[in-house]
């Protein structure tokens, strides 16, 4: 059985994007104007406070992650005070403020005369600002309604936002008491899922219910519509040992919330800051509700293990009729797990490793050597170079949504799924209402025996090179999927990191321009690596100005022949040929 602080893993399936650094979502001066005015009230219990007359924007943000965090008491404000700092302009410790212990009614006295303040409640989950504040607001109470003088903050379900309040009202009591709803990850990761996963197939091989297939590979596997149904009804089905919660509601506490905690790690390492984990100290760091990747690994750790349990029974026949039937599948789903949340994927991570990572309120990095590796994309290549800063990772879950089953998606709540329109698989994958996967296809899925290997033809069979091209003169534009070059960028790096999405873009038309043959993939292998020369050439202080000139040639020579083998792509090579000379040119400006 998994331990409450024990992590998890993934399947190799999960989906994972590269995710440039983004400043939209930080915090700014230009957006909070005035926030030194601002006097800061830490209440500490029914009788004291902490405050200080003025606060920084910089230390008044880091005060503010520290309500994000979920803090408890003074001592967890101690405690994670590092991890909330985004700015260097922040004190190195939370004691290092100028702070006043005092009475709950000397703070209100001393606020009398003050419009200008802002108060964080830690034993009731409370933020409160005085009348000319700064509009506090949270997720879901954005729009044009929000004034220009404001402060987003990501803060739990159970903490209340009060706005423009007097300071004699900063005592008046919430209408309900504050509680914290915390998973019991000790029954998800363990014995009370087991135990049902066990009892529900035990169930059905006694009942004589059939419940094995045989693939179209000739394979006896498990039915996929009864390890659909096992696993919905795990999920949909409320369990004393969680308060009478479900699974499910158990899974979706504050998934939300805790997924954007990284925020401010991100930001950190944005600005050449090191990242600090929330410290285990923290007396919220073994409790906290789970994230967005914990969410998902579940589900295909849940899928794992009924996959290993029919293969169990179809392996070992002889006890299916067995008085401890039950007893024998845990143990065998107990193993299962305990190896599939400690092996690495592809990727190098275990699903331990992410689920740690999420609990201590960090970003996932994609390793500098996990770029390019096996690979020879062009966005791999400008990538792995490290001249654009770290890259993020995230699941993004849509094989969830695909389900088409409220049980197994992202939205939290039966309204928000309603909301987006149910399943996102029609939408996806390009289908119309009355259009369906063939039955057969969608269970041999189901089995994981999806051919993730294969040639593609069955998807590529009705593909039409002249569609695409018909849709292409409909935008102003040449690029069809780099979207950076619809949204002009500033600046060398991001220049070149533009280029090397319409490269990889420029080697995928090659792939679908007519029959794929070894002389096109030698053609890509060319094209990339006359790119990979020209881009490393200059970003490099080291190579001069002839040298990166003689790559730039190379390159364009290589654009020129694409151009005439693959009449279809001039107008591309052409862009990129301009682009080149653009470069070269503002090279020659700048010496």
């Amino acid at each position: 059985m998994l331990a409450v602080g024990e992590p998890i893993a993934r399947a190799s399936f999960a989906q994972w994007f590269y995710v440039m650094p983004d400043t939209s979502f930080a915090r700014s001066s230009d957006d909070v104007r005035s926030l030194d005015r601002n006097a800061f009230v830490v209440i500490l219990d029914e009788k004291t406070a902490k405050w200080i007359p003025t606060c920084s924007e910089a230390n008044l943000f880091a005060l503010i992650a520290c309500a994000e965090a979920d803090a408890k008491n003074w001592e967890d404000c101690e405690v994670i005070w590092p991890h909330c700092r985004t700015s260097e302009d922040a004190v190195s410790q939370i004691n290092d403020l100028p702070w006043t212990t005092l009475s709950l009614e000397e703070v209100i006295q001393s606020l009398r005369d003050r419009t200008h303040w802002i108060a964080v409640d830690l034993q009731k989950c409370k933020v409160v600002s005085g009348p000319s504040s700064p509009y506090l607001y949270r997720n879901g109470e954005g729009g044009k309604n929000v004034p220009q003088e404001s402060i987003y903050l990501n803060v739990a379900p159970w903490w209340v936002l009060q706005r423009d309040v007097a300071p004699n009202q900063i005592l008046d009591c919430r209408t309900e008491p504050p509680t914290r709803v915390l998973p019991h990850r000790t029954g998800l990761w363990g014995d009370e899922c087991i135990r049902f996963f066990a009892s529900e197939m035990a169930r059905l091989v006694r009942e004589g219910i059939e419940w094995t297939k045989t693939t179209k590979k000739g394979m006896r596997v498990g039915k996929p519509e009864l390890t659909v149904e096992i696993h919905r009804k795990w999920l949909m089905t409320p369990c004393p040992a969680f308060d009478d919660r479900t699974p499910r509601e158990d899974l979706h506490i504050a998934k939300n919330w805790i997924s954007d905690l990284s925020t401010n790690q991100r930001y950190r390492m944005e600005h050449g800051l090191r990242p600090i984990p929330l410290p285990r100290e923290f007396s919220g760091y073994e409790t906290a509700p789970m994230g967005s990747h914990e969410v998902i690994l579940y589900f295909e750790a849940c899928r794992t293990l009924l996959a290993s349990g029919w293969f169990w029974l179809i392996q070992n026949p002889q006890y299916q009729s067995a008085a401890d039937l039950e007893q024998r599948l845990k143990e065998t789903m107990k193993e299962v797990l305990l190896t599939w949340v400690n092996t690495a994927q592809e990727d190098g991570l275990t699903p331990a490793e992410i689920i740690q990572i999420e609990r201590e309120r960090m970003p996932l990095i994609a390793a500098e050597d996990q770029h390019g590796e096996s690979c020879d994309c062009p966005i791999c290549d400008a990538i792995a170079s490290g001249k654009f800063g770290p890259s993020f990772l995230f699941f993004d879950g849509h094989h969830l949504e695909l389900e088409d089953d409220f049980a197994f998606s992202l939205s939290s709540t039966l309204e928000e799924w309603e909301h987006n329109g149910g399943c996102m698989g029609g939408e996806i994958l390009g289908m119309d209402d009355e259009d369906d996967l063939d039955d057969e296809d969608d269970e041999d899925d189901l089995d994981g025996e999806d051919d993730l290997d294969g040639d593609g033809e069955d998807y590529f069979e009705d593909f039409d090179e002249e569609d695409v091209e018909e849709d292409a003169d409909e935008l102003t534009s040449v690029w069809q999927n780099s979207s950076f070059s619809m949204n002009p960028v500033s600046g060398d790096a991001a220049k070149l990191l533009t280029m090397a999405f319409q490269v990889a873009e420029l080697g995928s038309e090659i792939q679908t321009y007519s029959s794929f043959d070894q002389t096109r993939l030698e053609v890509i292998k060319q094209l990339n690596t006359a790119h990979r020369d020209y881009q490393f050439a200059m970003q490099s202080e080291n190579e001069s100005r002839d040298r990166k000139a003689i790559l730039a040639s190379r390159f364009k020579a290589m654009l020129e022949t694409i151009a005439t083998d693959y009449p279809k792509l001039v107008s591309r090579a052409a862009d990129l040929q301009s682009q080149v000379d653009d470069h070269m040119r503002s090279l020659q400006t700048r010496s």
